[in-house]
């Protein structure tokens, strides 16, 4: 990592104490699993800081506010990394600070809904500026506690931060919301507030019409076609995931891709292609058929040095970053599956269907996606009460026995 090494490690000195934490991030790539990879890495930043004359402290990865939708148990997703790192901490004798262990019970004690007011506005990872103050809080007790010589120099006996009442997307400070900036100055985008970043249609129209290759035009109409996330439209195979005659694409889990593309969830899924987008298809692959043959990736770098080798995740954003440039439009792959939902439930899909054509597990993380008013939903209750009526007022045949 060339942040690690070239901003990090420079400023440690001898006798310093390195507190470090990972497991998010690392969890999306296969090379990275707990107990190998990740395992490995985290021996190699203790050797490092140690080799600095400094002491490691591994703090391990905050919980999410990730909860089964089937028996609303709590679903805890980093619970290899957490393991992972309270096993590397013995095996090379170093402190650690389970804050894993600290977030999930604060979490599991304020439920589902109470636990949102510590997180970004729709937002199950990470933390707001109350969430921040009480992990904080929780690695400050540790560091006071009697394994480490921190008891003289921290102070816990802090005020209380309580969140307000209900969550809500970011907005300007009050006095702030017509603040006017000058002309020299960069505004600052929160792009954090996820709900709001659904691009509309027509946006989307222009991203396509600024598109210079068929490449790029057929990735974005595929994402915002069929809501394929980047890594299972990096992962498609063109000799296996495509359904020629009925113009469908297979989405296949696999942990082998060169270009560490792979689908987020173990199932596999099929998506439809619309007639135009499967016309963009062949045009792509007919325009590109000799450098495709060196290799059974769908989609290649097109020029530079890795020409014709299996395209990566970040040459994607980089192509989405040159269309924002040049059409002032911000847009990001995963903003595009959000299009996808938004504009199937319009269309009247249930969100169970949403929710299996985006490949998630459960379909409370489609909810997250979706806009849905509630002056909609009220409305919504009122007409399904009005066609069908009450329980209450059902009658049974079946006689009850005293």
């Amino acid at each position: 990592n060339s942040r690690w090494k070239k901003t990090i490690l420079p400023t440690i000195k001898a006798g310093d104490y390195v507190l470090f934490q990972f497991g998010h991030n690392d969890q999306k790539l296969p090379k990275l699993a707990a107990y190998t990879g990740y395992y490995s890495n985290l021996k190699k930043y203790i050797e490092e800081i140690r080799s600095y004359g400094a002491n490691p402290i591994i703090v391990t990865p905050i919980g999410r506010n990730t909860w089964k939708g089937i028996d609303n148990s709590y679903n805890d997703l980093l619970e290899n990394h957490a393991n992972a790192c309270i096993s590397v901490a013995k095996e090379m004798k170093v402190p650690l600070i389970d804050l894993h262990k600290r977030s999930i019970d604060f979490i599991k004690t304020h439920g589902l809904d109470d636990s949102k007011r510590y997180f970004f506005y729709n937002d199950f990872t990470h933390t707001n500026d109350y969430g921040a103050y009480v992990m904080a809080g929780f690695v400050a007790e540790e560091l006071k506690g009697d394994v480490l010589p921190f008891s003289d120099y921290i102070d816990t006996s802090v005020y209380e931060l309580t969140p307000p009442p209900c969550n809500e997307a970011a907005h300007p400070p009050k006095g702030y919301e017509n603040i006017t900036l000058p002309s020299d100055m960069e505004p600052f985008k929160p792009h954090f507030t996820d709900i709001d970043n659904i691009p509309e249609k027509e946006d989307i129209i222009r991203l396509l019409n600024a598109c210079t290759d068929v490449r790029d035009k057929l990735q974005i109409s595929l994402m915002a076609e069929t809501g394929l996330r980047i890594g299972e439209l990096l992962g498609i195979h063109y000799d296996r995931d495509i359904d020629l005659d009925n113009k469908t694409l297979r989405v296949r889990f696999r942990e082998s891709n060169k270009n560490e593309a792979r689908a987020k969830n173990r199932e596999n899924r099929e998506v439809q292609m619309s007639d135009s987008t499967f016309k963009l298809l062949l045009e792509y692959m007919t325009k590109y058929m000799e450098r495709l043959k060196n290799q059974t990736y769908l989609f290649i770098n097109l020029a530079g040095d890795n020409e014709g080798d299996a395209e990566n995740m970040q040459a994607v954003l980089t192509m989405f970053k040159r269309l924002e440039n040049k059409t002032g439009i911000y847009a990001r792959p995963h903003m595009l599956r959000r299009y996808f939902a938004q504009s199937r439930l319009e269309a009247g899909w249930s969100l169970p269907m949403i929710a299996n054509a985006l490949g998630h597990k459960s379909i409370r993380t489609t909810e997250v996606y979706l806009r849905i008013p509630e002056t909609q939903r009220l409305a919504a209750s009122r007409e399904y009460f009005e066609q069908y009526g009450s329980l209450v007022d059902e009658e049974v045949d079946d006689e009850i026995d005293d």
